[in-house]
């Protein structure tokens, strides 16, 4: 049965009535249950109901759901913690590759654009042990943006799955801050530098 708050002590006093709290349980709500095959004999109210007690089905509440026999894979969180630089007509970030799960992350790759550009560039990565991160470098030619504004770059993660032969991808869009220089190089000073 579901209730709107927690009940007041004396009415769970009453041992053939449990109390499934929603914060302590991860629930949206909160229920009274019945823990016995009868409950509610000599209750302020008088009512009496018979139930078969509490089944699993009733109580247990899925926490991971598993479909077939694919093995299951940790994704990275993706973060550009140092933001983007822009240099010589390219914009250079490091992508951050954070594994906040309990299973590793197997070797993959990690392919980036700015937001509506077909230029890619693709980096690899090695395996991610939990609680670990790695970091990609990742140039992308580019118009420069105004200073303040942020940069829409369209991340693709893949991997191999741990026990298959197939690849799994996961694409992120990233709204990446430009990071402030003093001084900014240009595609001409560049190109003089490139000279000699």
């Amino acid at each position: 049965m579901e209730v709107a708050g927690r009940p007041a002590a004396q009415d769970l006093a009453d041992e053939s009535i449990a109390y499934l709290d929603c914060a302590r349980l991860s629930l949206p709500k909160s229920y009274l249950a019945a823990v016995g095959r009868r409950f509610g004999r000599d209750t302020v109210s008088g009512w009496c109901m018979s139930h078969g007690g509490l089944l699993p089905e009733e109580v247990i509440i899925p926490a991971v759901e598993w479909f077939g026999d694919r093995a299951a894979m940790a994704w990275p969180v993706l973060t550009v913690p140092d933001g983007a630089l822009f240099d010589g007509g390219f914009w250079r970030l490091t992508v951050r590759l954070q594994n906040a799960q309990v299973l590793p992350i197997y070797n993959g790759a990690v392919q980036a654009a700015i937001a509506g550009s077909p230029a890619v560039s693709t980096s690899l990565f090695a395996r991610i042990e939990p609680g670990q991160h790695a970091s990609v470098e990742i140039s992308l030619r580019g118009e420069n943006i105004p200073e303040g504004a942020s940069l829409p770059v369209e991340v693709t993660v893949r991997q191999r799955s741990p026990r298959a032969d197939t690849e799994a991808q996961r694409v992120e869009l990233l709204r990446v801050q430009r990071s402030k220089r003093l001084m900014e190089r240009t595609v001409e000073q560049a190109d003089f530098e490139n000279m000699f």
